[in-house]
């Protein structure tokens, strides 16, 4: 099981204004949650796949238009490792997050995760969200999880942080 430590602020900013944008992005994943899952598809309330609505997340907090995403195969992460390596570099061409260690940093809110399953590839995205909560498409539709990943379940490949969150308020 890992469990990843998790900080309520964001880095860089005072109280007010990591308090603003945390506030921010409760309203918007709220507005997400229980979107069906719906493999190419990027529109809140109707249909998202994970790195969808990673992306939608990340525009929505930039307020920016989303971008056109190539389609991602679901099942890319084991059966192509490397085509599934290249579908999640879109989150880093896009929003040109840094790499942050989770074994030394805690997760903060906006982070996004990239994860797969055990012995594939990365083929999964979630964003950590306010009151230590991890946000990912599932089949289930976009859901709220708690920040235990069961490693039988789960290989935690990166951890993004954008480093201009304060245009996010």
């Amino acid at each position: 099981m890992i469990t990843l430590a998790f900080k309520p602020t964001i880095s860089g900013l005072s109280l007010g204004e990591s308090s603003q944008v945390v506030l921010r992005m409760a309203d918007i994943l709220g507005q997400w949650e229980r979107t069906p899952y719906r493999e190419g598809c990027q529109v809140r309330g109707v249909g998202v796949d994970c790195v969808r609505f990673v992306c939608c997340f990340a525009s929505d907090m930039y307020r920016r238009a989303y971008e056109t995403l190539p389609q991602l195969p679901a099942d890319r992460s084991l059966h192509d490792i490397e085509g599934s390596k290249a579908a999640m570099r879109l989150i880093v061409d896009l929003y040109r997050p840094r790499s942050v260690g989770w074994e030394t940093e805690p997760l903060e809110p906006g982070d996004m995760l990239v994860v797969g399953p055990p012995g594939g590839g990365p083929g999964h995205a979630m964003v950590a969200g306010p009151a230590r909560q991890l946000w990912h498409c599932m089949p289930a539709g976009v859901v709220r999880t708690g920040l235990q990943l069961k490693q039988t379940d789960w290989t935690l490949f990166r951890v993004y942080r954008v480093a201009d969150k304060h245009t996010w308020a």
